[in-house]
């Protein structure tokens, strides 16, 4: 029975884990899957570049929003919380679901990687 209970976990499970990113404004991250996102979305909300360094690997997280843009120019650090619900299968990430954006809510961004390897 321990050993039932101790693969369903290991098979799938969720964590809460909650990281900081720096922000990088305007366009001062050259990267070219950053660059595949357009500065403003059809909606005109500005793109927020977050990165954040695992080991080698550059995890990125981008966002279109009026209000975390507005929020992070006001803050006195570059530094970015971001809470997330991560699914993990197997010991490997699955799903990513945004919790917490520097107190915004549920705020939908997109994660991606620079580097070989796992950003959770």
């Amino acid at each position: 029975m321990v050993l039932l209970l101790a693969f369903l976990f290991f098979w799938k499970h969720d964590k809460v884990e909650t990281v900081y990113y720096t922000w990088y404004p305007g366009n001062s991250y050259d990267d070219q899957y950053i660059e595949s996102f357009p500065a403003r979305d059809v909606g005109g909300e500005p793109r927020i570049v977050l990165v954040r360094k695992v080991g080698n690997i550059d995890c990125t997280a981008v966002y279109y929003s009026n209000e975390l843009e507005v929020l992070l120019e006001k803050a006195s650090s570059r530094q970015v919380k971001v809470t997330y619900r991560v699914t993990m299968k197997f010991g490997r990430t699955s799903w990513i679901e945004t919790l917490d954006t520097q107190g915004i809510p549920n705020l939908m961004g997109n994660t991606g990687q620079r580097g070989r390897g796992d950003c959770f």
